[in-house]
């Protein structure tokens, strides 16, 4: 009897990660939800796309600042 409790004390599992990942789930899933169905959730994402967009453009104008800055600066060594 005592051989057959210490393998079942290894092999004991636990559910909280199962938990975890199902609240995680379900929060994440009415995020997008909310975020898909409602106006006010659909005017946020719009938003955040468009601002999204604008971030892209920054982020080209800044690496061409870049590349041109590291080509002038070879030119001077």
């Amino acid at each position: 009897m005592f051989i057959s409790r210490q393998k079942m004390e290894k092999h004991s599992t636990s559910s909280h990660p199962f938990w975890s990942g199902f609240a995680l789930g379900l929060i994440s899933g009415g995020i997008i939800i909310a975020t898909f169905t409602t106006k006010k959730g659909r005017a946020t994402l719009q938003k955040i796309l468009d601002h999204s967009g604008d971030l892209e453009l920054n982020i080209e104008n800044l690496l061409a600042f870049i590349q041109s800055d590291s080509k002038a600066n070879k030119k001077k060594v």
